[in-house]
This record gives structure tokens, sequence and C-alpha cells, in this order.
């Protein structure tokens, strides 16, 4: 900043968290009045760990507004102190719809299908329903897939084909030439 605006003083780190917090519980106020007007919530959660190990989950409310507008809200993103067992997944989501007064307006959970999260929604007084998430059934799915003998096995040899042709300026200019003279498009390997 001194270079771009000399006159400009940054804030401190404590005022930029102080600021921060703020507009947190302003957004978060604003998310429990659209919340307590709605008959019904439905939910989706998820659980990661992050490449410095730290454990995280997430809860997204989704609601239907008066107008039949879907909206949803990212109501909790926190690091989990606790292992990711049923039991504390279980008091964690519970903690936050009663945080954000859902508890008793949730009709459906959506998750990853993971064990742990799938008893933790059994474990949910009055939720009638846990949807488990079809893009990840199809992601497993494919994985799945990608890891038989023969689908790897060409992915291997187009993986090396087109790592010939990205890493050699001659090929690829021998390549571009070759469609020229066919006349064809001028298109790249991905």
């Amino acid at each position: 900043m001194k270079e771009l605006e000399p006159n400009y003083n940054c804030p401190c780190s404590q005022t930029i968290i102080r600021r921060l917090r703020i507009l947190e519980d302003e957004v978060k106020i604003k998310i429990q009045r659209m919340l307590v007007g709605v008959q019904y919530v439905s939910i989706d959660t998820d659980c990661w760990t992050s490449r410095s190990q730290e454990g995280y989950i997430s809860v997204n409310a989704h609601i239907i507004g008066d107008k039949w507008i879907p909206h949803s809200f990212n109501v909790c993103t926190e690091e989990l102190e606790e292992r990711h067992t049923a039991e504390n997944l279980a008091d964690i989501l519970y903690n936050v719809m009663v945080q954000f007064e859902i508890h008793e307006k949730i009709v459906a959970i959506a998750n990853d299908n993971a064990s742990n999260i799938l008893k933790a929604v059994q474990m949910m007084p009055n939720v009638p329903n846990d949807i488990t998430c079809a893009a990840q059934k199809i992601h497993l799915a494919v994985q799945h897939a990608l890891q038989e003998r023969e689908v790897s096995h060409i992915l291997n040899k187009a993986t090396k084909i087109v790592s010939h042709f990205r890493h050699s300026a001659i090929a690829s200019k021998s390549l571009e030439q070759k469609q020229e003279q066919l006349d064809l498009p001028k298109l790249k390997l991905i």
C-alpha cells in the first residue's frame, strides 16, 4: 500500500477481525429472519479434512421463499475439534439447527453417504428423510470405473500422448501443420 497509496493507513488485524465479526453477525441475523418465516427447511452437510489435517464441517440450509424463489445459506462452516463420530456430528448438526431455530422444520438432510453422517442423521430427532447426494454417488461410480484395468490402461496411454504434445514444441507444431494439411480445424489435445 505504500507504493499504491502512501497516505493510506492499513487497519490492524484486530480491527479487520472485529469488522468481519460484525458483518458475520449482521448476515447471521438476516439468515435467521428468513428462516423464521418458512415452514420447511432442508439442509445439506459435508465434513472434510484440510491439507493441514484439520477437520471441518459445513451445513447449508435450503428454503423456498415467498414467491417460490429458492434460497440457500451457509449456516455453519467450522473446525471440528472432536473426532468425526456419528454422535459428535449429530450434536453439531442439532446445535446448528437450534441456533437457527429450524430444528422442528427440517424435512430432509442431504449428505455424502459416509457411514458416520448416515448414522448421525438417523440419530437426529424430527428428521423424516436423509438423502444421499446423487453427485457423490456418480463421482464414486466414475472413480471406481476409472480404476478398472482396461480403462486405466487407456487413460495412461492417452495421458502420455497428450503430455508428449504439451511438452514438445516440435510435436505440437507438427500436429498443427498436419491439421492444416488435412484441412481440419486447429485443435489442441486435452
